[in-house]
């Protein structure tokens, strides 16, 4: 596993494998009957003991809550503890069988449709509120995978806060408080958010009696002559632009030159 992680698929030469594992390569023919069916075999065992997995601890549980933590405790366990797995499950699919592609594929729906089920229930119940359960289902599978890319067992937090953490996630995402989302099925819908502030309505600005307004004579003849201050000190500070503009050119042979235009 670790030498296609390393190398693909394609540049995983049986010796490279063989040299790995400490035996020569022929012996490897008494383990696998080939390079491809290596390959199938890693990605069909973790599929198949997931779906085992949680079809075991949800035996007689018709909650749809317990059953998406189940689920979600499952998927976690094995993503956030087994990174070259995935990533070969997600890079190299494209280098299987025909037949083999196709067992593979059909297992990852099948596995994706448990959790389709189960929302699709917690609909049904009022429980989750959702508008589409299978754009859904990938999108909570896809942040579930996710975490194998970024988290390290010695890092800041650890896999049991990780799988908290994302099971909040999940209920949000099915419109629950996760606060209140217990692992005995209580719920509770999130709240709506507040409603924004309305907002008052902009002050005009005070109208000069040039524009119709009411300020006092004083106050018009002040904006005028300041108005008139303000225009000569702006034309006296305009630059005064020279008929050519001069440009500096720089040239490694005849050094510095100027010219006009």
């Amino acid at each position: 596993m670790e030498v296609i992680a390393e190398h693909g698929f394609q540049a995983a030469s049986l010796r490279l494998i063989a040299k790995r594992v400490g035996i020569r390569a022929p012996s490897l023919y008494n383990h696998i009957k080939s390079k491809e069916r290596l390959l199938y075999e890693l990605l069909h065992e973790p599929l198949i003991n997931m779906i085992a997995q949680y079809r075991e601890r949800t035996k007689g549980v018709d909650d749809p809550m317990k059953r998406l933590r189940a689920l979600i405790q499952v998927h976690l366990d094995f993503h956030l503890f087994s990174r070259k797995e995935v990533f070969i499950g997600n890079m190299e699919l494209r280098s299987l069988s025909k037949a083999h592609f196709k067992t593979i594929t059909g297992l990852r729906d099948e596995y994706s449709n448990l959790m389709t089920s189960l929302i699709e229930d917690g609909a049904k119940a009022g429980v989750f509120k959702v508008d589409d359960p299978r754009v859904v289902t990938f999108a909570i599978l896809s942040m579930l995978s996710g975490v194998c890319n970024w988290f390290r067992p010695d890092g800041r937090i650890g896999a049991d806060e990780i799988i908290r953490i994302h099971t909040n996630l999940a209920f949000e995402m099915l419109g629950l408080d996760p606060e209140s989302a217990t692992a005995h099925g209580g719920s509770r819908p999130v709240r709506p958010p507040r409603a924004p502030p309305a907002r008052l309505p902009r002050a005009e600005p005070p109208r000069t009696a040039a524009a119709g307004g009411t300020e006092p004579p004083e106050v018009d003849g002040a904006r005028a002559r300041f108005g008139r201050s303000a225009r000569r000190q702006n034309a006296r500070s305009k630059p005064k632009y020279r008929s050519a503009i001069r440009l500096r050119h720089i040239s490694s042979f005849n050094g510095a030159k100027e010219y006009s235009r």
